[in-house]
């Protein structure tokens, strides 16, 4: 049907995107679903786009998200691209 590379192809992994953690779970803080706000780095623009925190684990969140057309995506991100919300400074 599709190879892994046909996969990247039609849904490409934003730049920012991290891999599993490495080896067994050290330190995940939370399990469950909980709603945030991510930024995902693209080659052309970035974007923040609402998502589903999943898990934390070393300094790593699994998000899923929703490019659009009923795909959802799940992303390993940097702790530093998921917000619980967009906050404003003066």
């Amino acid at each position: 049907m599709f190879s892994e590379g046909d996969a990247d192809r039609l849904y490409p992994a934003p730049l920012n995107a991290l891999g599993c953690p490495p080896g067994p779970s050290k330190d995940k803080l939370y399990e469950g679903r909980r709603l945030v706000l991510v930024r995902l780095v693209w080659r052309t623009h970035t974007e923040i786009r609402p998502g589903v925190a999943l898990h934390r684990d070393q300094g790593r969140v699994q998000v899923e998200w929703s490019p659009g057309g009923g795909q959802t995506r799940h992303t390993w991100l940097a702790e530093e691209d998921v917000r619980p919300r967009l906050k404003y400074g003066r």
